[in-house]
């Protein structure tokens, strides 16, 4: 199977009914004065409802792309090349003119913002922009403004705010009141789906762990489906129901959270949970030589072949998933020829096994 084929996620095995959202095959690149940049490369995904799926990689290897292509947020030098994403098994959200975007996104998929201190107008009471969220249903104009605040008190309840904090304007919040504003407000119109970028970055450790039970108490009470964008493996840990992990455009391994990070089976997923620090232990760190491809010009085959310490003449020319039972494939075509921990035996900085 060559890099231009479907890479499908094993939930596709699973009962329609439960699908959220069914990603097929979806490429993006960002046109740029020296040729398109290929950001995301055939990825492709499947989202039960009531499920919290985890995008994690290095910075730049495609995971908020692949997110914000859902939400149709790009910035204006990116381009969709291919692909679908069946939202609710009725809806392609990539084939959606701008009349009807507008009337789904927000409504029926929301987005958490990675920076909430920049998200919020300054000039506005917090009560006042969660109303200016609220979208209601086709033919409905009989709420009423009293009826809006109360819902918006209601979910400052459910995201550990005071009803008081309704009047307060952004900059007497905290950062992670603000971030917890953004959730309630991306919670008005009760979405079926929710995308947070990065959540709990640029907040200290105890706000994290507070904003990361809010998204699990909105998760649990009012069943929301979530793709959580994140650099903290801890943090994901403890929120993901499955993970998947991207390099470079693709999906290296996708699974349930459990055995994704704590037994990896791709190789990049092995250094990347490597690459995370643990107090008291002596194990030096284990890193991969050299940099990733030029996304302008793609190789065939593996995307982490010019890094990875297992590959072989195969991977030039193949990319494609195994499927390990259970929901969990990785993007291997070598995997059960090679030992991770033989690999990782006595090696604490790794070449790519292809020579250049």
């Amino acid at each position: 199977m060559t890099a231009g084929t479907d890479i499908r996620d094993p939930l596709s095995t699973c009962d329609p009914a439960s699908k959220m959202l069914e990603v097929r095959n979806l490429q993006v690149v960002y046109r740029t004065l020296q040729g398109d940049v290929s950001a995301v490369r055939n990825v492709s995904f499947d989202l039960e409802r009531h499920e919290l799926l985890g995008l994690v990689g290095e910075s730049g290897c495609g995971k908020t792309t692949a997110a914000m292509t859902l939400l149709r947020l790009l910035p204006q030098a990116a381009r969709i090349v291919g692909g679908e994403a069946i939202f609710d098994q009725r809806t392609d959200l990539l084939a959606l003119n701008d009349e009807q975007l507008r009337d789904i996104r927000w409504r029926e998929l929301a987005l958490i913002p990675q920076g909430a201190m920049n998200s919020l107008n300054p000039m506005m009471r917090v009560r006042d922009q969660v109303i200016d969220g609220y979208r209601p249903s086709a033919g409905d104009t009989s709420v009423h403004k009293s009826e809006i605040v109360e819902r918006a008190a209601e979910l400052f309840s459910l995201v550990g705010l005071a009803r008081r904090a309704l009047a307060l304007y952004p900059h007497e919040l905290s950062g992670g009141m603000k971030q917890r504003v953004c959730i309630a407000m991306a919670l008005v119109n009760n979405p079926a789906l929710l995308v947070a970028d990065e959540p709990t970055s640029a907040l200290d450790v105890n706000v994290q762990r507070l904003v990361a039970q809010t998204l699990l108490d909105v998760k649990e009470q009012m069943g929301t489906s979530m793709i959580v964008i994140g650099h903290d493996m801890g943090l994901l840990a403890q929120l993901a129901d499955r993970v998947a992990v991207m390099y470079a455009g693709t999906i290296m391994e996708i699974g349930p959270v459990d055995e994704v990070l704590r037994t990896p089976s791709h190789p990049y997923t092995r250094l990347l949970m490597d690459a995370v620090p643990e107090i008291g232990s002596d194990v030096k760190a284990v890193v991969t030589e050299g940099i990733t491809h030029d996304l302008r010009n793609p190789p065939p085959g593996c995307a982490f072949q010019d890094r990875c310490p297992a590959a072989a003449e195969v991977c030039r020319t193949e990319f494609a998933p195994v499927e390990l039972g259970n929901r969990h494939s990785v993007s291997c075509v070598r995997l059960g020829e090679f030992s991770l921990d033989d690999l990782w035996s006595s090696e604490t900085s790794f070449t790519s096994g292809l020579s250049p």
